[in-house]
């Protein structure tokens, strides 16, 4: 009783009123403007989904990599000034193209020929770093691109694999 007495003679509760009118004005606007934040997100993202589903629509799907085995293994010489040591690899190829397969398949006799010749021309030192490893590979998968286009008029040999590298 004696606040409410008090807040009678000191006017103090009209202060108090006035101070609870601004805390609802100042929470109105806070409401108003965050209903006028997410109505402008959902206005600018409804438009941006339509644009990026024509663009996934445009980008043609990748082929799943079809890999197929030249085997039996390659064992070949390799002839050094002190001694001949052997070189055994088995070797993976890689391409999307059923078509490319088929003819790697046609032509295994000579792809297998012309990278016998390759491998026995290598080198020790090639064959023991990791520099000399990963231009073996590329000059495998030239091999076998050159024989492709001699043979059919195309290549389409996207990578190789080496699943066993063994000197002896």
């Amino acid at each position: 009783m004696y606040s409410l007495v008090f807040w009678h003679l000191t006017g103090e509760r009209e202060g108090q009123n006035a101070m609870f009118k601004n805390k609802f004005v100042l929470i109105g606007l806070v409401v108003v403007l965050l209903a006028a934040t997410a109505g402008g997100t959902w206005f600018v993202m409804r438009g941006s989904n339509e644009p990026a589903a024509e663009a996934e629509a445009a980008v043609p799907a990748v082929k799943a990599p079809i890999i197929h085995s030249l085997s039996p293994s390659f064992v070949v010489n390799l002839f050094n000034e002190r001694s001949t040591r052997f070189l055994q690899v088995d070797v993976e190829v890689m391409s999307r193209d059923e078509e490319v397969i088929s003819k790697l398949e046609d032509y295994e006799v000579r792809i297998r020929h012309e990278l016998i010749m390759m491998f026995s021309s290598l080198t020790k030192e090639m064959i023991n770093s990791l520099e000399g490893r990963k231009e073996i590979q590329a000059m495998t998968v030239a091999t076998i691109n050159s024989v492709l286009e001699a043979e059919t008029g195309k290549g389409g040999i996207e990578d190789v694999y080496f699943t066993k590298f063994v000197m002896q």
